[in-house]
């Protein structure tokens, strides 16, 4: 073999080379864009689970069982206080979102104290956020700032260990049946 036959063959090889680790590193990008994106839609799952149990619980604490006429009158002294009053009433209430009973009792869990959350088989660790707030018919991305028939509910669910966050929201209102 003479030097340009050696040169040649190192040539190829270097060639060789950076065609493969060009190739693995894009299959470990891949690979890890699947992870982030099952951990985007398992953040999802979560976020999508506790907006139909918000759903479901009572608009406020206070109003349950008032008359609805009642209720259209004197809403301002019946609803809940915005600000700090918009959260959980009883200490069974402040254990798990899950044992909430009514929409702003998901505001106890907030950026101070969210909920931590770990899908059963999956080795994950997931916090969770809730901000409710009144919002006025004229602009629900905005705080009120006082009592309306509108509450909304803002959710950060992210990941601990990579940081993938998805933000939801969602409003219930008090309506007549």
């Amino acid at each position: 073999m003479n030097t340009g036959q050696t040169m040649l063959t190192i040539a190829a090889l270097t060639l060789l080379s950076i065609i493969t680790l060009r190739y693995f590193a894009s299959v470990g990008q891949s690979g890890q864009t699947l992870a982030d994106s099952n951990s985007g839609l398992t953040a999802t799952t979560i976020a999508t689970s506790y907006i139909e149990r918000a759903q479901g619980a009572q608009f406020d604490e206070l109003s349950d069982g008032v008359p609805l006429d009642s209720m259209q009158k004197f809403y301002n002294t019946i609803l809940t206080a915005p600000g700090v009053s918009l959260t959980a009433e009883t200490a069974s209430e402040r254990l798990s979102p899950d044992n909430a009973n009514d929409f702003d009792d998901f505001n106890y869990f907030n950026t101070s104290n969210p909920f931590i959350v770990v899908p059963e088989g999956i080795p994950e660790i997931y916090k969770v956020e809730f901000n409710v707030y009144y919002v006025d018919t004229n602009n629900i991305n905005v705080n009120a700032g006082h009592r309306t028939f509108l509450k909304r509910m803002d959710l950060k669910v992210y990941r601990i260990d990579t940081g993938v966050v998805v933000n939801m929201s969602t409003v219930s209102a008090f309506f007549r049946p």
